[in-house]
């Protein structure tokens, strides 16, 4: 049995990519209420919690059931989790046929048989539903994760950067390379990392993963470029395509200073969007064209479908001597064979955006972009999520909603302020209670930004060097939203902006500003999110699953009932419990959380499975029925 003395959290991930499992809990094909305006199922986002993980009530290590103020068992989760988590279930579908493995028993029904042997694909990220989703903490899916906005300049480029390959064919085939992917050149030194060729032959010696074991200097078009989505690489008359695996990160769902982006494929189609990420392509007018009115644009690309932050857009346009077009008529092919492909995907445009709240009774609340053509952005809108406000206050109808905002039936459409501070100046030493509640933006090493970050050395760092250490950019030990803190979460390094970003609301109500993992940016004709993006949020859900502090007893209550006796003790079950979060017992195991190899070794070496005296203790329970065991294998 594949991770039956591995790590819990991967077999957890397994289970939740079989299709077997996605058809038989009815999650397969799910997709989100933006993508076709039904609510997705909600069975699999309720049993992984009740049965795979938490359970229904929470425990102490021990097992035993914590109780309120009214002696009451405590829920672990209530149907608002239920709902929320089933939208971080969305976008599941089986992948194509094996035609060398899977055997059809009527031969025409073969091109019909769905492939159950490989996991489930989440290549469809206009599946999955892109908003906030509130954790089982207060939080959100997401915290802890840095800004893609943040993550380090040319991070492609870094050490450990991961590269997964696609395919390959002949260099003369159409299927050869996709036209987004961006074609290394061969005496660059990632091409070489990619394609290694060996003496004795002029092809690539191919592999299905690499990771770079170090930074690499960037060559040709690589130094133009700030991301990449695909690259290629060709050698010996064939061409290989490999996908960079960008590292998990958000995007903040309230953004000031939004710039509005237009689809090209229609006239009058626009979104707006965060104008630091990167959502669009470039497209440039003519400042004497602008003079008389002529928005014809000309796309700048450095590879088909590049997208790029706004002003990234604004550079590359003032290169060509042009402007960002305020609007434009369509797009002219750029120069060269390919073009730029913005015929149906979306450019920045020189525009504003007015981004909105619109606020239920309940403290739910929707987005509204000014201008928008997307209804999922609109007043009315049922893409609806929960926010944490301060002081559990936010504005009501019935109260004349506040300042700057409208009255629209029973709910609240109100203007916001974005503000974006840093927490801590570096004065006084954080405790790691305010490290938790007030740092919730993730980074990236600073070993990842060069000499950019040094170790800060004040006395206020020094006192907090048994639980945090701390990076600071500035040549003083100042604080700012860069500086970074290094805390350990779960045995391994975790790294946390100084960096609090608040939405206010209605001139004196405010609200966390809640992260997603996928991009806005989605229409039917276009997605930006990539697919590891939906990846990261998976495995965002399942890391907080299988860390919740429910986990641990649960996990080890079952597993004994199932190899020693259904009736073990407390001290038994906490001793499990502590075995699988340490990752070792009696010697056994690898020192990481969820070690199964180390919660077996806690179950059978303890005494109460080797001590025969308890067998006749009637309260002791026993194994469960043998026949039963045989039947349920």
């Amino acid at each position: 049995v594949r991770h039956a003395f591995g790590s819990f959290g991967e077999l957890l991930r397994e289970v939740s990519y079989s299709p077997l499992m996605g058809q038989y809990l009815t999650y397969i094909d799910q997709v989100s209420y933006m993508a076709d305006g039904t609510f997705p199922d909600e069975n699999y986002a309720r049993e992984v919690m009740q049965l795979f993980t938490i359970g229904l009530w929470r425990l102490s290590m021990d097992g035993s059931a914590q109780l309120d103020a009214r002696g009451q068992p405590i829920p672990t989760y209530d149907n608002d989790h239920i709902i929320e988590f089933a939208r971080a279930w969305t976008g599941f579908h089986q992948q194509a046929r094996r035609f060398n493995l899977e055997a059809s028993h009527s031969k025409v029904s073969v091109p019909k048989d769905p492939n159950v042997i490989d996991p489930m694909s989440l290549s469809k990220p206009e599946w999955r539903d892109p908003f906030p989703k509130m954790d089982l903490n207060d939080g959100y899916l997401g915290d802890g994760y840095p800004l893609c906005s943040s993550l380090p300049p040319k991070a492609f480029l870094k050490e450990g950067a991961t590269y997964r390959f696609v395919t390959s064919a002949g260099s003369g085939q159409h299927a050869a390379a996709p036209l987004e992917a961006l074609p290394l050149e061969r005496d660059g030194a990632l091409f070489g990392a990619l394609c290694p060729i060996g003496a004795s032959s002029s092809r690539c010696a191919l592999l299905s993963t690499v990771t770079l074991a170090h930074d690499l200097a960037c060559a040709a078009a690589e130094c133009d470029v700030s991301d990449v989505r695909t690259v290629s690489v060709e050698a010996g008359g064939e061409v290989a395509v490999f996908e960079y695996v960008r590292p998990a990160c958000v995007e903040l769902a309230v953004f000031a200073a939004a710039k509005r982006i237009r689809e090209h494929h229609s006239t009058d189609s626009f979104l707006c969007a965060d104008p630091h990420t990167a959502s669009a392509g470039t497209a440039c007018c003519a400042a004497a064209d602008l003079a008389v009115g002529d928005f014809e644009a000309a796309p700048v690309c450095a590879y088909h479908q590049e997208l790029v932050t706004a002003d990234e857009a604004e550079r590359r346009c003032a290169a060509v001597g042009k402007l960002l077009c305020p609007w434009h008529e369509g797009a002219t092919k750029a120069e060269g064979d390919v073009g730029c492909g913005f015929d149906k995907a979306f450019t920045w445009m020189d525009a504003p955006c007015t981004v909105r709240v619109q606020v239920r009774p309940s403290g739910l609340l929707s987005l509204v972009h000014e201008p928008s053509t997307d209804a999922h952005f609109g007043v009315g809108s049922n893409n609806t999520f929960r926010v944490r406000w301060q002081d559990d206050a936010f504005p009501a109808a019935a109260a004349g909603c506040g300042v700057g905002c409208d009255v629209l039936g029973d709910t609240c459409v109100c203007e916001v302020v974005v503000r974006t501070s840093a927490p801590f100046d570096g004065l006084l030493e954080v405790t790691p209670t305010e490290l938790d509640e007030l740092l919730r933006i993730g980074a990236a090493p600073p070993d990842a930004y060069g000499a950019a970050y040094r170790q800060c050395t004040s006395a206020a760092c020094e006192a907090m060097a048994g639980y945090a250490r701390v990076w600071v950019a500035d040549e003083g030990d100042a604080f700012d939203e860069r500086t970074i803190f290094q805390v350990e979460r779960n045995g391994t390094a975790a790294y946390l902006s100084n960096m609090l970003s608040v939405v206010e609301v209605g001139g004196r109500f405010a609200f966390r500003n809640p992260p997603r993992f996928l991009s806005f940016v989605q229409t039917d004709a276009h997605a930006v999110a990539r697919a590891g993006d939906a990846s990261h949020e998976t495995d965002a859900m399942l890391s907080h699953l299988v860390t919740h502090q429910n986990t641990p007893p649960f996990i080890a209550h079952r597993l004994i009932q199932r190899l020693v006796t259904s009736n073990p003790s407390p001290r038994y079950i906490e001793r499990v419990a502590r075995a699988f979060v340490a990752g070792e017992a009696h010697g056994v195991g690898t020192g990481a959380y969820g070690d199964l190899g180390a919660a077996a070794a806690a179950i059978l070496l303890d005494d109460e499975a080797r001590d025969a005296t308890l067998d006749s203790d009637p309260a002791g329970g026993k194994l469960r029925e043998p026949l039963l065991l045989v039947l349920l294998l």
